[in-house]
């Protein structure tokens, strides 16, 4: 489960699982689509399926 900040951007946001969104932090940039996050990651890891390697 993501944290309950990250939850609540997702539904602000009209942001589900399965979209492809773009995350952008400390000058890195990743885009995938958004996965559920299980009980063995941390709360605010956000997890993306990519879709290209680099």
């Amino acid at each position: 489960m993501y944290s309950k900040k990250i939850e609540e951007f997702f539904k602000s946001n009209g942001i589900s699982f399965g979209d492809m969104i773009k995350v952008e932090a400390e000058g890195i940039s990743e885009e995938g689509e958004l996965m559920p996050s299980t009980e063995a990651n941390s709360d605010d890891i956000i997890i993306l399926k990519r879709s290209k390697f680099r």
